[in-house]
């Protein structure tokens, strides 16, 4: 039978607890010095961040704080879906945050909007998407798949989909939305008029103008496949089937520069113009995920010890590492996001920002 390597959007904790050996309590050849630690009042359950300014949701609180000044913003008593990590991130130097049965619009400022929900996804699973004025939703006892412009506050058109529903991928340039189940299928964005259909798609995992790299059906044992989709003729670029081990998970795919970055258990670089693998880091023993790239290298946290590893992009060698905190399992949720002049992660109760040396 065949098999759908789905993209996980929650990491597989129980493989992220086996036996390693735990990276040391400090920084190791770490490119980047720290510059800035700003403390939260609660345990961290993820971070949305912006040029200026970065938000973090605890429980049942979200704290805005000001990068520059160090200063909190504003705060705000708001449950934030867990622990899905799909209801709670920045677009258009705005936060979209959703509950169990509310999505808020926030600006910088506290100014908040909350969107006019369709009842048949009052009850929220996951924010799928945010692209430019339109915000992609999945909810309901049914699985109702929900289409928002947020601009005008109102619900443009739905569907039931699968639960399978990973992510949501949106074009600009022609107003099209593309959703993966079981197949993929493209939807003009205002309308829901279904304009194509492609079976054996399991996952998006990331997009450029006119194409998509996704996750595809594969017949061997102790691999996925993945290709490149031209979007403007549905014909395939290039498929592959990516050997892994049999204790492999896949989290996400990013690309960076000419490469798609497999995060899980290890790297996995794949080059995009042709799908040949490139490179594979070296296992340290817990799941790699949110890789961004700042200053020609890559940086990536692992989801046990919220270790951050810095990677060479051209042979995936381990450059170095930072460990701020020794607490194990359920470490600090959240990844490394980039900043104009440098990253920042969390730990468990703080916002840390490095920069170039």
């Amino acid at each position: 039978m065949k098999k759908i390597v789905i993209m996980l959007l929650i990491l597989p904790i129980m493989l992220s607890c086996m036996l390693y050996a735990e990276p040391p309590l400090d920084e190791s050849d770490f490119p980047l010095k720290q510059v800035l630690v700003l403390p939260v009042d609660g345990d961290i359950q993820g971070i949305a961040v912006a040029d200026t300014w970065v938000v973090v949701h605890t429980y049942d609180k979200i704290i805005a704080m000001d990068i520059d000044t160090q200063k909190t913003l504003w705060s705000m008593d708001f449950q934030v879906i867990t622990p899905h990590g799909k209801g709670f991130l920045m677009n258009n130097d705005t936060l979209i945050a959703a509950s169990f049965d509310q999505i808020i619009v926030v600006n910088k400022l506290g100014e908040k909007k909350e969107i006019n929900l369709d009842p048949d996804t009052k009850t929220i699973t996951k924010i799928l998407g945010v692209y430019s004025n339109y915000l992609y939703v999945v909810g309901g006892s049914e699985w109702t798949f929900a289409v928002y412009d947020i601009s005008k506050n109102i619900m443009l058109w739905k569907m039931f989909v699968e639960r399978e529903i990973s992510d949501v991928v949106y074009d600009v340039s022609n107003n099209v939305v593309y959703v993966p189940t079981f197949s993929l299928r493209a939807f003009d964005n205002l309308s829901g008029k279904l304009l194509w259909e492609m079976g054996g798609i399991g996952a998006i995992g990331d997009s450029e103008v006119d194409i998509l790299y996704v996750f595809s059906q594969t017949n061997i044992d102790n691999s996925f496949g993945l290709a490149a989709i031209d979007t403007v003729n549905q014909k395939k670029f290039w498929e592959k089937d990516i050997a892994i081990s049999s204790s492999y998970s896949v989290s996400n795919l990013t690309i960076i520069d000419n490469l798609l970055i497999i995060s899980g258990s290890e790297l996995l670089a794949i080059n995009k113009s042709n799908g040949e693998q490139v490179w594979a880091t070296a296992s340290v023993g817990e799941e790699f995920y949110t890789p961004v790239e700042y200053d020609g290298v890559i940086y990536v946290k692992t989801g046990a010890t919220g270790s951050v590893y810095a990677i060479s992009p051209d042979d995936g060698a381990v450059i170095g590492h930072v460990r701020l905190e020794d607490i194990g399992f359920g470490v600090a949720n959240g990844g490394v996001y980039k900043l104009k002049d440098g990253i920042v992660f969390n730990t468990r109760n703080a916002i840390v920002i490095y920069k170039a040396k």
